[in-house]
């Protein structure tokens, strides 16, 4: 990929795919906030995690509840970012690629100095889709 490309070449990764993940860990403000939003149900029994198979088929089958989720997890991925690039900051770090399919949706291209748009042909996103989740 361009990030991977670009990371051999000492730019530094701000993954917001990963940090949507970390933002509504078990005992975080935006996992109560989630919670709250879409009920129990969604919490995996045995982890005390939210379970994304639970909430996927609520937010991608409307999208009033996607713009809610949107609006409880973007605010807490953007400080998780900005935490991050603080950081990078901090360690003399010269070039961060911040990587975030919402980049524009989210208003985050307010923090960065460029945008770079990738297109991949459709068969390609699809077959790195199937890899990704193990889909056949």
């Amino acid at each position: 990929t361009v990030s991977k490309h670009l990371q051999s070449l000492g730019a530094e990764i701000l993954d917001c795919d990963k940090l949507g993940h970390k933002a509504y860990e078990k005992d975080t403000i935006t996992f109560a906030a989630v919670v709250e939003a879409f009920g129990d149900s969604i919490v995996d029994s045995e982890t005390g995690e939210i379970n994304r198979r639970a909430l996927g088929p609520i937010v991608f089958s409307d999208p009033a509840q996607m713009a809610k989720l949107n609006s409880i997890v973007w605010p807490a991925i953007q400080e998780l970012a900005l935490e991050e690039m603080r950081e990078m900051r901090r360690r003399g770090v010269e070039i961060c690629v911040m990587e975030a399919a919402v980049l524009l949706e989210a208003s985050w291209h307010e923090f960065v100095d460029e945008i770079w748009v990738v297109m991949v042909p459709e068969d390609v996103a699809k077959s790195r889709l199937m890899e990704r989740n193990s889909l056949s």
